[in-house]
């Protein structure tokens, strides 16, 4: 009877056993009496233990790990010290992005008490943006959705709390039914749920605003908030259909993730395709707007592989991707408003068929793909339910480089929810449904035209038959690479997408090549010139 709140933890001593609730500590004497005391730091604790120097420790997702004291009669807890890690303060993620700087933020899960959204500077500091630390903060939660613009401003969408803006001098403001044309769930709730934000490159915010009689909602850098109506496209019916996440792309055309109006408040909601609209030279006028709305399924190679659509996004050859949960389509890319509606999805096919197997990579074999973005390599990375891939174009499809998952890599669970790529480093960040980890990649952004090569490690030393990686950085677009030998003579050929690729050390015969001076040349594809870089080989 000491207690009527859940019971968290417990933990035995030789003369008591502690339990933890919500916000008091639980004592147990060898003789049966129980009390709570109360006064500790904690308000949502996990776990209790006694540490190695006899002090009491509690584990609490809020306030880190606190070391507390009991009072001389036992009544009180004080607070001895307080660690907080370095970090996010929750660890489910489910939408990430970069900006122009390196800087990687972090949109939290629905349903996580206090959850927030999340910086990761390019010096490896964190910041939480919640209600803990930031005032303007307070009472909101569940932001689930984040988007940054070229201007430094980001902009963060939550289940019910409208959207906040995060200035570049660090100052925050909300935004909801009171200041915005965002709307409540109903005309007098103030229950504002965000389905998702995308910027373009002026600063012109979009936002999706589910339940609400206006889907989707449209600020100009100047901060005029317009609300527009439901475009109308042949086959979109707008009143069964929730707008959820915002992808745009070269074009300014707003690709729209759909959900099943009778379900999207749950944690498995249905989804209803994908819609893209054109908003013409006037966003905020519906009159010049354009759409079409993709809504049934394929088969044979050709439209949607599955109407659960997930994700959009824009490789860096004009193709618009999306992530099913029966794996991931193409589509060349048009403007809709210039009569292009007679676009249809394609399935990537293998480039080498396997007897037996579907000649289709991922697509048509039930593979959820979560996400999907290109790096500068113009490769894909495919977050899924089964891990991480990453593919490239080849010469009669695509081909799989990588498939990393918790057997072969430091992933923490093979649901892979989220995935973005900071193009400058080549690091690629992946949202797991138990935290976030980054690899390492290869590919860089471009350089804008030729330029001196950076080729490194230089000198490369050699020893036995191993095959060394010798990477060449400073690359344009695309690039056609000759390795020559100090004589002249060629020595390797290579095709290059993005700021850096790989020279593996071998010849054209294949065999690791002999010590001495090799100079790099690389041609820009696209007229940028020609740029130069060497390298020494020591055997």
């Amino acid at each position: 009877g000491v207690s009527n709140n859940a019971v968290t933890d417990l933990f035995a001593t030789p003369g008591r056993l502690l339990g933890l609730e919500r916000f008091n500590l639980i004592v147990v004497e060898a003789g049966g009496v129980a009390r709570q005391v109360g006064g500790g730091a904690f308000a949502a604790p996990t776990a209790v233990g006694i540490g190695p120097n006899g002090g009491l420790w509690v584990g609490d997702r809020e306030e880190g790990l606190l070391e507390v004291a009991l009072s001389a009669d036992g009544t009180q807890l004080e607070t001895v010290q307080q660690i907080i890690p370095d970090g996010p303060f929750h660890n489910n993620f489910v939408q990430l992005d970069v900006d122009e700087a390196g800087t990687l933020w972090a949109a939290g899960a629905r349903s996580i008490a206090g959850n927030g959204f999340y910086r990761l500077d390019a010096e490896g500091t964190w910041t939480s943006f919640t209600g803990r630390f930031f005032d303007p903060l307070q009472n909101t939660n569940e932001y689930w959705r984040v988007a940054t613009d070229g201007q430094g401003t980001l902009w963060a969408g939550s289940f019910g709390f409208g959207v906040a803006r995060l200035a570049p001098d660090g100052s925050l403001e909300t935004f909801g039914p009171d200041n915005s044309s965002l709307e409540g769930i109903t005309s007098t709730s103030p229950f504002t749920i965000i389905g998702g934000v995308a910027t373009e490159p002026d600063g012109t915010l979009w936002v999706s605003n589910m339940a609400s009689v206006h889907p989707l909602h449209v600020r100009t850098p100047d901060g005029v908030w317009t609300a527009l109506p439901a475009p109308s496209c042949p086959g979109f019916r707008p009143d069964d259909v929730e707008f959820e996440k915002i992808y745009i792309d070269d074009f300014g055309q707003k690709w729209i993730t759909l959900l099943d109006d009778n379900t999207f408040g749950s944690q498995t909601p249905r989804r209803e395709g994908v819609l893209v609209i054109n908003t013409g030279r006037t966003p905020a006028d519906p009159a010049d707007d354009a759409c079409q709305y993709f809504g049934s399924e394929g088969s044979s190679g050709s439209g949607l592989p599955s109407t659960f659509v997930t994700a959009v996004t824009e490789d860096r050859d004009g193709l618009i991707w999306i992530a099913t949960d029966n794996g991931p389509a193409y589509l060349l890319n048009a403007p809709v408003a210039q009569g292009a509606q007679g676009l249809t999805f394609i399935w990537p096919q293998r480039d080498v068929t396997v007897p037996g197997e579907s000649p289709f990579l991922f697509t048509d074999s039930g593979l959820r793909v979560n996400d999907v973005t290109a790096d500068p390599a113009n490769r894909l990375w495919l977050a899924t339910a089964e891990g991480v891939y990453l593919v490239e174009p080849a010469a009669q499809g695509y081909r799989e480089v990588l498939h990393f998952t918790t057997d072969n890599s430091p992933l923490f669970s093979n649901e892979v929810i989220s995935v973005i790529v900071e193009g400058q480093s080549g690091e690629v960040f992946f949202a797991t449904e138990r935290g976030l980890i980054s690899f390492q990649g290869e590919a860089v952004a471009p350089a804008s035209s030729a330029q001196d090569l950076f080729v490194y490690p230089n000198p490369v030393v050699l020893r036995g038959g191993a095959e060394p990686s010798i990477f060449i950085e400073g690359l344009v677009e695309a690039t056609e690479l000759r390795i020559l030998a100090p004589h002249g003579g060629l020595v390797a050929t290579l095709s290059a997408r993005g700021g850096r690729t790989r020279w593996n050390g071998r010849d054209v015969n294949n065999d690791l090549v002999p010590s001495g001076i090799y100079l790099v040349v690389a041609v820009g594809q696209d007229g940028e010139g020609t740029a130069y870089g060497k390298v020494a080989v020591i055997r």
